[in-house]
C-alpha cells in the first residue's frame, strides 16, 4: 500500500462562525474606507474576511469571523481583488485591512460584541 493511500483523508478546519458579528455588519459604517474606493454606503456593508494565509481561510471556505471587518461593497471587492475599477497596490491591501481590523475590534468591544 502506498504511503499516500494509507493516510487518512484531510479534513478542512472548521472556521469560527459568530452570527452576532455577521449581523452587526449589515448597515454598519465601512471600517476599510479605502481612499478613492469606498462608496460610504452603509446599505452595502457586510463582513469581509481576511485573505491573509494565516487567517484560517482556504480554497472554498472563509476564515474566522473574528478576523474580518465591516466593508462596503467597493472596499470588499477591492480587497478581494474582484474589481478592476480601482488601482491595486498589493502590499497596501493587507496593510489597510490590518488597520481596519484594529478599528473593527475596538468597535466590537465598544458595542459589547466581544468581551
Amino acid at each position: 500500500m502506498s504511503q499516500i493511500a494509507s493516510k487518512p483523508p484531510t479534513q478542512k478546519n472548521q472556521s469560527a462562525r459568530m452570527p452576532k458579528l455577521r449581523a452587526a455588519a449589515r448597515g454598519a459604517e465601512c471600517m476599510m474606507n479605502v481612499p478613492r474606493v469606498c462608496n460610504h454606503d452603509n446599505t452595502t456593508t457586510v463582513l469581509a474576511h481576511s485573505n491573509a494565509a494565516n487567517s484560517g481561510r482556504g480554497a472554498g471556505y472563509k476564515g474566522n469571523d473574528w478576523l474580518a471587518v465591516h466593508a462596503c461593497f467597493n472596499c470588499h471587492s477591492w480587497y478581494d481583488q474582484r474589481s478592476t475599477d480601482f488601482p491595486v497596490v498589493k502590499f497596501r491591501r493587507q496593510e489597510l485591512f490590518d488597520e481596519a481590523w484594529v478599528r473593527q475590534v475596538r468597535w466590537w468591544l465598544e458595542n459589547g460584541l466581544l468581551s
